[in-house]
């Protein structure tokens, strides 16, 4: 079986190998060949790492960390913890191997693939130079959540379809469908245009079904992946009685105030003011690789408007792609790491000819050579805020090779905090500052969602008393706090330290003076 196997990857690698000599003696990217493949190799070595991101720490690889040390599973109360999908399931293997720094590297596997098939595409240089130093490139191969490996996936199975139009590839992209959905809720609104797209492509034919073409869909793979999402559906249900969290809670979970309200948070989340500029363009430093880059603002902005003259073209890439865009900007929070499918199908659909004459389709003005120094300056800005942020991640992880405790004090979102908790308060512990978090703390905690549930609504009565309530009902030994806030508390004895608010940003690093408190 060893052999099997061994023969197959030796028989991958030889075929990637050929694949490649032939793509880098087109005449098209002879120039530009040895750029893009430099691009994909920093993409690599930026995606080595320790997890030091808040969300992943605390549930996408802190909650499989909790369950492969105690080998066992929990619910703790946080809710976060009903946003895991199968792929986070995953990371326990990783704490099995001590592997923990390939997982953000597993995120990186699609993108040699992603290259070869635009090239394959006879995407332009220019493009795909614009689609690979996209910053949020960086955030998606340093945070160590797995929904770019699934979406970008999906994106693939589409392309692949695409070439031939062969329905052999059907079956394949519902896999890639239900993989993606298991993997995160959201890729629904991704995965629906791709799925009208088929529907509305073969829509003569389903006229015609038969059980026997509808059973040759059915694979082993797309069973299995079936099983996989309802196996999610299932998990979401024991945790909080629905299956669609975090939708739909005012249906499943009409009576739980907390949920619903958590739902609206979530629906909320950065969606403030102008964040569709902000998917773009940074609101600050710190925020480089949170987004997409503006040359793909203008790149999208050309296909809207090339697509829109252009209705009747054939071109499934980009008729999916902004549909999804265009569901994402309604319905997903309002971050850039969300836009992964669409920017693939976008950059591998825009018409060459179109860009060709890119300064004259777009703004219809007379000065031709100050619109291509703008564009040239935009590409450079966007190439730029990659390179910062690609060397700056790069930087980290020399930094934590140096001196692990030392970086990951100042990067790493409650690693400082978790270690200095445990050695000065009584567990179980509740932090009402920064939280806990489950990837480094090894000690008993309560989870600040759980403790809000019984402060903000349960009992009414002053919030002296709920203080003493809450702690007693939910065991709690120690509380932090804001310094002084309990002080005049009659039931509290409280101590003041201080805790840092770190951020994988070592300039965004906040001292905080806090309280720990115990009943008396």
């Amino acid at each position: 079986m060893k052999k099997l196997y061994r023969d197959k990857l030796f028989y991958l690698f030889n075929q990637f190998k050929e694949e490649i000599i032939y793509l880098r003696n087109l005449e098209k990217y002879k120039k530009t060949f040895g750029i893009f493949c430099l691009i994909i190799l920093l993409l690599l070595i930026v995606s080595f790492g320790p997890i030091n991101h808040s969300d992943t720490a605390n549930t996408y690889v802190g909650y499989p960390y909790q369950f492969w040390k105690n080998n066992s599973h929990f619910i703790d109360g946080n809710l976060n913890q009903g946003l895991m999908g199968l792929g986070d399931f995953a990371n326990i293997f990783y704490f099995q191997d001590k592997t923990t720094w390939l997982i953000r590297t597993a995120q990186f596997i699609t993108v040699p693939f992603i290259f070869i098939i635009m090239l394959r595409r006879n995407i332009s240089n220019l493009c795909l130079f614009i689609f690979l130093t996209s910053p949020v490139f960086i955030q998606w191969l340093t945070i160590g959540k797995n929904n770019f490996l699934s979406e970008s996936c999906l994106a693939i199975g589409f392309l692949a379809w695409d070439l031939n139009k062969e329905k052999k590839y059907i079956s394949n992209i519902l896999v890639l469908v239900a993989l993606a959905i298991s993997f995160k809720v959201s890729a629904l609104l991704v995965s629906l245009p791709i799925l009208f797209y088929l529907f509305y492509f073969y829509r003569k034919e389903i006229k015609n079904i038969s059980f026997d073409r509808v059973l040759k869909i059915f694979s082993i793979p797309l069973i299995f992946s079936i099983f996989f999402v309802c196996s999610i559906l299932l998990y979401r249900y024991f945790l909080v009685e629905n299956p669609f969290y975090p939708f739909l809670s005012k249906y499943f979970n009409p009576g739980d105030q907390q949920l619903l309200d958590w739902e609206q948070t979530l629906r909320g989340w950065d969606r403030d003011g102008l964040f569709l500029f902000w998917i773009f363009i940074p609101k600050s430093i710190g925020k480089i690789s949170f987004v997409l880059g503006p040359s793909n603002l203008l790149l999208i902005i050309a296909s809207i408007i090339y697509y829109l003259r252009n209705l009747n073209s054939n071109n499934p890439r980009l008729t999916v792609g902004l549909c999804q865009f265009i569901l994402l900007i309604f319905f997903s929070q309002g971050r850039a790491d969300y836009y992964m499918t669409p920017l693939i199908l976008i950059c591998s659909g825009f018409p060459k000819s179109y860009l060709n004459n890119f300064d004259l389709n777009l703004f219809r003005f007379r000065f031709s050579l100050l619109k291509k120094q703008i564009f040239s300056l935009v590409i450079f800005i966007q190439l730029n805020m990659f390179i910062i942020a690609c060397f700056y991640s790069i930087g980290l992880v020399f930094y934590v090779l140096y001196d692990y405790d030392a970086a990951m004090d100042k990067t790493a979102y409650n690693f400082y905090n978790s270690r200095k908790i445990e050695k000065f308060a009584e567990t179980p512990v509740v932090s009402e500052i920064t939280d806990m978090t489950h990837l480094y703390t090894n000690k008993p905690f309560i989870a600040i969602q759980k403790f809000h549930r019984c402060f903000f609504y349960e009992k009414n009565m002053p919030e002296d008393e709920k203080y003493k309530y809450c702690m007693e009902k939910e065991a709690i030994k120690t509380i932090i706090t804001k310094k002084d806030k309990l002080k005049s508390n009659p039931f509290f004895t409280c101590e003041s330290n201080n805790l840092i608010r770190a951020s994988r940003n070592i300039f965004l690093e906040e001292k905080l003076s806090v309280d720990f408190c115990k009943l008396k």
